[in-house]
């Protein structure tokens, strides 16, 4: 069993912030800016293209409840959102999920895409 799994039957604790029959969006343990979050379907799946469509529409618009109501709460600037499949892209738990990491002008931490 994978900690998304545990975190899905609530056999270990965390802290959640929206949830569906098909998904549940947590706040990242290990936050890389205030309000970030992980968007996880509740049934296991290793990669995002293993996903049946109908999780995948209720992980997009889990996200685009989100979205809003952080733009509110955390004044956020902006936003990334990341999901890695597989080790080569640096998928660290084998669980599909998606961060959503708020992005504020003071911060340091952005992604840059190098050619």
């Amino acid at each position: 069993m994978c900690i998304f799994c545990d975190i899905v039957n609530k056999t270990k604790p965390s802290t959640i912030v929206y949830e569906d029959d098909f998904v549940m969006a947590l706040l990242d343990i290990n936050p890389i800016t205030k309000g970030h979050t992980l968007i996880i379907p509740k049934k296991h799946y290793e990669t995002f293209d293993k996903i049946d469509n109908e999780t995948s529409i209720h992980i997009f618009s889990s996200i685009k409840k989100l979205i809003p109501l952080y733009e509110e709460k955390y004044k956020m600037d902006g936003y990334n959102l990341i999901c890695s499949n597989g080790r080569e892209a640096q998928q660290d738990i084998f669980h599909v999920h998606i961060h959503l990491i708020p992005q504020y002008k003071e911060d340091t931490m952005k992604i840059k895409f190098h050619r």
